[in-house]
């Protein structure tokens, strides 16, 4: 495959003089074009052996877990070593390529809807004309069958990766409230898209009334969590075992990881029981290590002096042999907990 370039015939211009040059008798010589700081156009490079140089490729990329050669875009010609290597990796995982002689940024968002294109490999200058796009174009196109992008030609800065991130988003954290996007850092419901995820409920499902997914086709996960400044995801609890202090979201995590720091608390689970006033407050139970002792007035003390306004055990602490109603995987079951100690709470203000 021969470029017809000006390029390509400097090249051999350049190289007349190279009279004992012989083409390898073990493999094809095939000139391709690569990335060049020169004056020149472009550096040719010779590979004699193209198909291991392929089949490199296409192990490498089988090996990666962040890519999914289902469907391939690239803005690369095909006198170009990496359009060569996608070309050989999308034919031999069985793929699909989506060809066109240019896509502005607006048209990549329109094919990777209608094509649902699941790689896509592109210059870094490239992704400042996607950033650009206004929000609300952006958000008018479903994007959720691209699992990576591969960006490449220069070093891409750190802001503009994470642009880039938050423009094509596959996970994002929202308000409980309001649902709007939430910054770096504070908690609100995870909300990812995948094209392996649940489509939704059946329609003769009675359980779930509401759609799991959102108006744009994010599944609601019903876990809390954050983004970090660094774009790490943390998950912090689960939306059906938090409750509302007045008008504040309440983590029983929270409460529990402070009551695990006192010395003599081997296990703990926090909940909530009703509260005319305030709606919810919060209670616990504990069980305490072997050879310790503590009583529940003063494991509540110890926790309360570091735990925030909102968090506060304003219910009561009990102390028990072991932690009631746990599966056989060991799991919590708050809402068994919650009923009893309830009760509880009732009993003993009646008495009192």
């Amino acid at each position: 495959m021969i470029p017809t370039s000006t390029g390509f015939v400097r090249y051999c211009h350049l190289r007349v003089h190279q009279r004992h040059y012989q083409p390898s008798k073990t493999g094809g010589f095939v000139p391709l074009w690569s990335s060049s700081r020169l004056q020149m156009p472009g550096r040719v490079s010779a590979f004699f052996n193209l198909t291991n140089k392929i089949a490199g490729n296409i192990n490498l990329f089988s090996e990666m877990d962040n890519v999914n050669p289902e469907v391939i875009t690239h803005f690369a010609s095909l006198y170009w070593i990496s359009a060569i290597l996608l070309t050989g990796v999308t034919l031999s995982h069985g793929g699909t390529k989506v060809i066109a002689p240019k896509i502005p940024a607006l048209n990549l968002l329109e094919y990777i809807e209608k094509y649902q294109i699941t790689f896509a490999f592109m210059p870094n200058t490239y992704t400042y004309d996607i950033t650009k796009l206004p929000a609300e174009i952006i958000a008018q196109h479903d994007t959720s069958s691209l699992y990576s992008i591969a960006v490449a030609g220069s070093p891409m800065d750190a802001s503009q990766l994470r642009k880039m991130r938050a423009t094509l988003p596959q996970t994002k954290i929202v308000d409980l409230e309001t649902r709007c996007l939430l910054p770096a850092n504070e908690v609100g419901e995870i909300l990812v898209r995948s094209p392996y995820m649940m489509k939704g409920y059946h329609e003769k499902c009675i359980v779930f009334p509401k759609s799991p997914l959102d108006e744009t086709g994010f599944l609601k996960t019903g876990d809390l969590g954050f983004f970090d400044s660094d774009n790490y995801l943390f998950v912090t609890d689960r939306i059906n075992d938090t409750f509302k202090y007045k008008t504040y979201q309440v983590s029983p995590l929270s409460i529990e990881r402070v009551l695990l720091e006192h010395a003599a608390v081997k296990s703990a689970v926090a909940f909530n029981v009703f509260h005319e006033q305030d709606r919810n407050h919060a209670a616990a139970i504990v069980t305490l290590k072997p050879g310790f002792e503590g009583s529940a007035e003063e494991i509540k003390a110890f926790a309360n002096a570091r735990l925030s306004e909102k968090h506060k055990i304003r219910a009561k602490v009990w102390i028990r042999e072991q932690i009631p109603y746990k599966t056989r995987t060991g799991k919590v079951q708050r809402a068994h907990i919650r009923e009893e100690f309830s009760k509880k709470m009732q009993e003993e203000c009646t008495q009192s």
